[in-house]
């Protein structure tokens, strides 16, 4: 009886430490595996860390692209307004020194003449800077795009609200109206539209009686 119970107590002890082995071998395999995902972890903020300075750099690099590429830009654009200028002014500069020579004789005969030279030269110098001129002659059609009335004419020589006379000259830039025209536009004279009146009104009274 004594052997069967020894025997029994034997195997508990047996049992327990086996028990505890398993435990220990579990808490060992849990260790494991939380130390691979912690290293797992470490890597995958090392690889964001990586990827952030990556795109850091990137968008200093952009930065200082974007910089560069603003001055450049900024010293073309002063480049082209600079060449411009001179490129106007020198289309003008002989203007104004046939101008300056024509005025030392402006009590000659032939000042009228140079005058009218002097304004061709004009004209040919804004032209060549790709401006036109809005000049309607009398009869034309006015244009509220390009012209301005400033006045109306009474008349019956231009048909109404045709342009009668113009005052001052347009301009325009690349097809791009500067300043319209002013001009004068015909209309109906009173005296006629009067007249028209009196006659109907007395067709009126003759076919009343």
């Amino acid at each position: 009886m004594s052997q069967d119970i020894k025997k029994e107590q034997e195997q508990a002890i047996n049992e327990q430490s086996s028990a505890g082995d398993t435990a220990e071998k579990q808490e060992c395999q849990n260790n494991t595996t939380e130390y691979a995902e912690l290293e797992k972890s470490k890597e995958r903020i090392s690889e964001l860390e990586q990827e952030v300075m990556k795109f850091r750099n990137a968008a200093i690099q952009l930065k200082i692209d974007f910089e560069s590429f603003k001055d450049i830009v900024d010293r073309e654009k002063k480049n082209i307004e600079v060449k411009t200028k001179e490129d106007t002014l020198k289309k003008f500069i002989p203007v104004f020194e046939k101008f300056s020579i024509s005025m030392k004789y402006s009590d000659g005969s032939d000042f009228a003449k140079a005058m009218e030279m002097v304004f061709r030269d004009f004209i040919n110098a804004f032209e060549k800077c790709g401006l036109t001129f809005i000049h309607p002659e009398k009869s034309d059609q006015f244009d509220p795009f390009e012209h301005e009335v400033i006045d109306k004419y009474e008349t019956s020589e231009v048909s109404e609200y045709h342009v009668f006379e113009t005052k001052t000259y347009g301009y325009k830039l690349n097809g791009t109206v500067l300043r319209a025209a002013q001009v004068v536009v015909a209309v109906k004279p009173k005296e006629k539209k009067e007249e028209v009146k009196t006659e109907s009104t007395e067709k009126s009274e003759e076919g009343e009686k």
